[in-house]
Order: structure tokens, then sequence, then C-alpha cells
């Protein structure tokens, strides 16, 4: 005698706890920080240009940074969540290879020339790039 799985009130159960905890990851997995949108990318601190990066689990925020020439730089990329495969960013034309934790992380760079510079996730999958201008 052949029964379904699903005529079974313990199956339904358990396949509603899958979608439950399913839904919950989707929608409370991504970190509370603000946008890109609300949260501007370039700040002057202590005489340093300091640029705030999002590293989340599709990619940097902003990607696409523009800083002036002549005034050093704090690149600060943040790791709100180990739900992502951005363990590390680098950068040959800048000469950078950072490991990135969880929180905070700063390199800093002086004396940058005009001129876009790429920079890549360890894996090569999320890129983004800073433009100097004079």
């Amino acid at each position: 005698m052949k029964t379904s799985l699903f005529k079974s009130p313990a199956m339904w159960l358990i396949l509603a706890i899958v979608v439950i905890c399913t839904l919950f990851f989707v929608f409370f997995s991504s970190s509370n920080s603000k946008t890109a949108a609300e949260t501007p990318a370039v700040t002057m601190q202590d005489g340093y240009q300091v640029v705030t990066i999002q590293a989340k689990k599709d990619g940097f925020y902003p990607s696409d940074i523009e800083i002036k020439a002549g005034v050093p730089v704090k690149l600060n990329f943040v790791k709100n969540t180990s739900f992502t495969c951005i363990t590390s960013v680098d950068s040959d034309e800048l000469g950078f290879d950072l490991y990135l934790k969880k929180g905070e992380n700063v390199t800093t760079l002086d004396h940058l020339k005009p001129g876009s510079y790429p920079f890549d996730c360890g894996m090569y999958m999320y890129h983004g790039t800073i433009t100097v201008v004079a």
C-alpha cells in the first residue's frame, strides 16, 4: 500500500518549518546598514579622504568611487556578514591585498595620481573602480 508523503501531518509540519526558516534567512540575513544613497561614500576626516565600501554577499557597494588627487585616502572595507564569499580585496595598481575580517578593514593610500584603479575580491568575481580626479 502506497501513501503520499504529504498526507502525513508530520511532513506538512516539517515543510512549514523549512519554508519559515528560509524566509527568515532571506529577509533578515542582510545587514541593517544604510544604503549607498543614504551614506556618502567619501568623507573628510583628519586630513584623509575616508572611503567606506560595504563588502556584501553580492559585491562591493559602492563599486565606483571618485576621489581627489593629492589627498591621502583611507579605504574602509566593511564586512557586516559572514554570508559572503568575499574574503579579501586586492588591487595590483594600488598595491594592496587585504584580508577582510568581519567589521572594518582599513588600508591607507598616499599620493595617488589621476586615473582609474580597479579593485577585485580575491576570487575576481566582484569588482570596483576608484577614479582619482585632479
